[in-house]
């Protein structure tokens, strides 16, 4: 069993694992050597206005050493949200070897939708400002310098590592000091010993500087933490509370000007908040999107029903109000189903940590990114939301674990044939993967999946009636699938012995590619048990010669149960 909680504490203690040695920082010299490109500088500068909005402005050089460089780098990107940020571009600029320079055309900047939230381009702000740099050549550089004015209250994320090593990186924070707007918590979170941080009060302003000098590039490494997990990241932020926090979401959501005034259809006449979210899922389209991907206000309840689709804010809108109209008690709760560790940042006051809502209702959190998910189980089960009726954070709970179970029960004969039954078993965020592979598939479909099934118990493994499913084609807590199975040659023999194989564990096999050679620690967004059960049923003429060796223990956030026993002729093995 791996568990969420104890992979991001401290960023998984990397002596858990002697495998991964001491991470160390890399001299200049070796970090610039094998670079594609090379950031001579980058220069961001914060100006907090007296209101609640704030202007960016970054200047930033990057020097081209490869091809590959030259390719990866000649586009440059700029994310913004249409709804709330513009973008100017002041210089754009390719200075080659030669010296001779080549400033970019107004024709080589588009503006684009983010390819990411294509797929609910009904509501998505979220864009992308794309700088076509003419004429890059290896060893030329490219030169930039924008500014990003945004109409919301202040916060914002700096990475001290960027996807090429950086010469000097350096964030500046022009606070008025007529200005209402507060930074309770600048250096709470940057622990890195190659970035220094300075105050200084000047002309009616507090400017607070944080500079980085030869600053190798992030690696890129699979679970690693997030960025915001990384002692190399800065969090920034104007709120100086939770509830602060929430006072913003309470108005931009306009939590408190929902109007009730709307229709209730038949399906959402059941007082059961289950009922209630099966029905709305049956009924309306959802369109997965961030939070901060959209303008961040939703539709009316009234609008979501008329036109039956909406984002997922709008569709937990529509539900907290129906709960709300029915006299049922529940409240908004944001929560981050990206892999941010939000306990770790639970000083931080971070508007941004978020990208999803729940609708908290008793002691269950119902989600609205997926019509396959079961009501309660979400992807944020054992991190901290935001409770913004509360103004506070709470623990987020999945009404159902994650777990997939296999039983596997055989019966030898003394030809050493076998018949048997395998079962499997899905919980939690699984039922909604077993859903998507399973629900509409066509016959032929269906037959390749069987084979896949049986592939996993055994290559030569025959199908003997049909496949069963339980919870399949509704939002059922668990779903099941099991079948019937024969083989010819179950036991491999050799020097006098038959052995069998059991299936190996995957959770364990997948940790052990993750582990060797790492620069960072190891993170799990969610808490994940894999159960596999087999039990043999021996003919009288074969007996046990060894089985796995029985054991439980516990490395850190990995735990694990073996057991085997021999009764009335059944071997029994549990793996958990």
């Amino acid at each position: 069993m791996i568990t969420r909680k104890t992979f991001f504490l401290g960023w998984l203690a990397l002596a858990l694992f002697s495998v991964l040695g001491m991470a160390r920082a890399d001299d200049l010299g070796s970090f610039l050597a094998h670079a594609d490109a090379v950031n001579n500088f980058v220069y961001k500068t914060y100006n907090i206005s007296p209101g609640k909005g704030y202007s960016l402005k970054v200047d930033l050089q990057t020097e081209i050493r490869t091809y590959k460089g030259k390719k990866d780098r000649s586009d440059f990107k700029i994310p913004y949200n249409s709804a709330f940020q513009k973008v100017h571009v002041r210089y754009a600029r390719t200075v080659l070897p030669s010296g001779k320079v080549l400033s970019v055309r107004q024709n080589e900047i588009q503006d684009i939708l983010d390819p990411a939230t294509a797929d609910s381009s009904i509501y998505s702000k979220a864009r992308l400002r794309i700088i076509n740099f003419p004429g890059v050549v290896v060893g030329s550089r490219i030169e930039v310098s924008f500014t990003i004015i945004s109409d919301l209250p202040f916060w914002a994320d700096e990475s001290f590592r960027l996807s090429d090593p950086t010469l000097e990186k350096r964030v500046i924070v022009d606070i008025p000091v007529r200005s209402k707007s507060r930074l309770p918590l600048l250096c709470s979170k940057l622990d890195d010993p190659l970035v220094h941080f300075s105050k200084l009060e000047k002309a009616g302003s507090v400017i607070y500087e944080w500079t980085g000098k030869d600053l190798p590039k992030q690696v890129s490494e699979p679970q690693a933490p997030e960025l915001q997990n990384e002692p190399f990241c800065l969090l920034l932020s104007r709120f100086a509370s939770w509830q602060e926090v929430s006072e913003f979401f309470m108005d931009r959501l306009r939590v408190n000007k929902i109007k009730e005034s709307f229709s209730l259809p038949n399906w959402a006449a059941k007082a059961e908040p289950d009922k209630i979210y099966e029905g709305l899922l049956d009924h309306l389209s959802v369109y997965p999107i961030d939070l901060f991907d959209t303008n961040i206000i939703p539709q009316t309840p009234a609008e979501t029903l008329e036109k039956g689709y909406g984002s997922p804010l709008d569709l937990a809108i529509l539900f907290y109000s129906i709960l709300k109209r029915q006299g049922i008690s529940s409240s908004l709760v944001l929560v981050n189903t990206q892999g941010v560790f939000v306990e770790q940042l639970a000083s931080c006051f971070h508007p941004g940590l978020f990208n999803q809502v729940l609708v908290r209702c008793g002691d269950k959190f119902y989600a609205f990114v997926d019509k396959d998910l079961p009501p309660g189980v979400n992807e944020a089960g054992g991190n901290l939301g935001l409770d913004i009726g509360e103004g506070r954070l709470v623990k987020i709970s999945s009404s159902t674990h994650n777990q997939n179970a296999m039983d596997l029960a055989l019966t030898l004969t003394p030809q050493h044939q076998a018949f048997g039954q395998c079962s499997f078993a899905f919980y939690g965020l699984s039922t909604k993967d077993i859903r998507k592979q399973m629900r509409y598939v066509s016959g032929k479909e269906l037959d390749i999946k069987i084979c896949e099934i049986l592939h996993h118990i055994d290559p030569t493994a025959d199908l003997r009636g049909r496949l069963e499913s339980k919870g399949l084609y509704e939002l059922s807590q668990v779903v099941k699938l099991s079948l019937g199975f024969s083989l010819d040659t179950p036991l491999a023999y050799t020097a006098g012995r038959y052995f069998f194989p059991l299936p190996d564990c995957e959770l364990l096999s997948r940790l052990g590619t993750y582990l060797p050679e790492r620069h960072y620690g190891i993170s799990f967004s969610q808490a994940q048990v894999e159960v596999l059960s087999v039990t043999l049923d021996l003919p009288t003429n074969l007996g046990p010669v060894r089985t796995p060796k029985a054991s439980k223990g516990r490395i850190g956030p990995l735990s694990w149960e073996i057991s085997s026993r021999l009764h009335n002729g059944k071997l029994s093995f549990y793996r958990r």
